[in-house]
């Protein structure tokens, strides 16, 4: 996702957690892989790139997953 490709994924949570199947990749069962790449190459790539690029930055960056991880453990010591 933030190199721009067009992620394709199996139906698991945590890839629902990250992809919105036909806006920012496509979520897929092993038998549709084949239709899968066709429909990728059919989807606009700066859209897609620019949209997941944003949600790494919202979501996936050190900084961001840095304040979580510190948030959480103030919460716990100031309880």
């Amino acid at each position: 996702m933030a190199f721009g490709c067009i992620p394709i994924v199996s139906n698991l949570p945590a890839n629902i957690e990250w992809i919105e199947n036909n806006t920012n990749g496509l979520i897929v069962v092993p038998k549709e892989v084949p239709e899968a790449l066709n429909t990728a190459i059919s989807m606009n790539i700066d859209e897609v790139s620019s949209r997941n690029k944003d949600i790494i930055q919202q979501k996936a960056t050190k900084e961001v997953n840095k304040k979580i991880f510190t948030s959480i453990y103030d919460k716990l010591l100031n309880r």
